[in-house]
């Protein structure tokens, strides 16, 4: 079984704060894209997540046990759609201080990683779940791993097409971490 994870949670939570609510599909997605960002632009992912090439997408290993727990905290509110023809769970925030969060220590993030979360919630949380996930088939390490693999976000940090795809929808890749002083 996964472990929860505290910084995914947070992006988590930073990311549903940002766009008001999010379906299941899309919030696995944007964590993925986030730390493909984070990647690319300062050579770390923001959570270290392990991703698994699942049916709709990549999916961090932890997001299971991580999701259920913020539900059960009642941190997220988590509420079953069927208003598209097909069912999906969908959350908004709940009973949560997110600059508590902002504050932990072990959760870290600095004014640098702070704005991979908003670029990627703002630019690529405005996409349905849907085409997030026909955007994250796209790529590699998706389209050369098998089903049920660990995908790698080296490998898709590396990849030209996901990083061409990102420089259309106006996300910042070339940007570095300011050093303290």
């Amino acid at each position: 079984m996964s472990e929860f994870s505290k910084k995914l949670a947070a992006i988590m939570l930073f990311l549903i704060e940002r766009r008001g609510s999010l379906n299941r599909t899309a919030l696995n997605k944007l964590c993925f894209f986030a730390d493909v960002t984070a990647r690319i632009r300062a050579g770390c992912s923001l959570t270290s997540a392990t991703y698994e090439k699942l049916p709709f997408g990549p999916v961090p290993a932890e997001m299971g046990s991580t999701r259920a727990a913020l539900v059960a905290w009642s941190y997220l509110s988590e509420q079953y759609d069927t208003s598209f023809g097909y069912g999906e769970y969908s959350y908004k925030l709940g009973n949560i201080d997110l600059d508590l969060v902002r504050a932990d220590p072990q959760v870290g993030f600095n004014e640098f990683e702070m704005s991979v979360i908003r670029d990627v919630a703002d630019r690529l949380g405005a996409l349905s779940g849907s085409a997030l996930s026909a955007a994250s088939h796209s790529f590699e390490p998706w389209k050369s791993a098998s089903m049920g693999s660990t995908l790698s976000v080296d490998a898709a940090a590396k990849d030209g097409e996901l990083r061409a795809w990102l420089a259309r929808l106006n996300i910042p890749l070339d940007s570095k971490p300011v050093a303290a002083g």
